[in-house]
């Protein structure tokens, strides 16, 4: 697993938002849902309209393209919600296991994001 810290992620983020790390293409590919080899998308089990692209869920949420992706480790839980046209970013890292870091970052979302339907 991956330990970081919020200052970290914030770093990560902001280098999501330039080319500096990753060409423009490869973000692209990144947020684009894949399929099989054999044509099947690889849309998640757990929600309707959420795709896989290479290890971020794509998905429209409250009208707004998402991107995101959770990890877990030792007793901690994260999300990462990235909103890119409003160029708005939630993380959440919570420190107890069965807690829903999804919905602790949703709720931060419905609060900061503008314009959710």
């Amino acid at each position: 697993g991956i330990l970081s810290s919020v200052h970290d992620m914030a770093k990560w983020d902001a280098a999501l938002y330039s080319d500096k790390l990753l060409p423009s293409k490869a973000k692209s590919l990144m947020w684009t849902p894949v399929q099989l080899p054999d044509g099947t998308p690889t849309t998640l089990s757990w929600g309707d309209n959420v795709d896989y692209g290479m290890g971020w869920e794509v998905l429209s949420y409250r009208g707004r393209r998402l991107q995101t992706h959770s990890g877990q480790t030792a007793g901690f839980v994260a999300q990462y919600m990235r909103f890119p046209e409003q160029q708005i970013s939630i993380v959440a890292f919570i420190n107890l296991y069965d807690m829903g870091a999804w919905l602790a970052a949703r709720a931060m979302a419905d609060f900061v994001v503008p314009g959710l339907e």
